[in-house]
């Protein structure tokens, strides 16, 4: 049971899932009765760049090299914030404050 649980949370390096939670409901003389419940990693639907002023939409997103269908995961954002931070360094906005947030379409925000 130990090494289904290793192979099945090294899943999560292939980036589909967030978490992985394995319960045995029941162990009877013939194996396991278990329940595998997974948090998929969020997928992008739209990219919203808000608050530019010098640059465009356009250099921003191929910048970021996002894609829609892409799975967002945790290092993603952190990853995006420090190019787009350089990106705007280069030009000359040394100050320039950035902020990523993934928001869920399907609740009331």
């Amino acid at each position: 049971m130990q090494i289904f649980r290793e192979q099945l949370n090294d899943s999560g390096n292939w980036g589909f899932f967030e978490d992985v939670q394995i319960k045995i409901d029941k162990e009877t003389s013939e194996g396991f009765f278990i329940t595998i419940q997974v948090q998929e990693t969020p997928i992008l639907g739209l990219c919203i760049i808000r608050g530019k002023k010098k640059l465009k939409d356009k250099q921003l997103q191929d910048e970021l090299e996002f894609y829609l269908g892409q799975r967002i995961k945790p290092h993603v954002l952190v990853e995006s914030i420090t190019k787009l931070k350089d990106f705007y360094a280069e030009d000359g906005f040394l100050l320039a404050e950035v902020e990523a947030t993934l928001v869920d379409p399907k609740r009331d925000n």
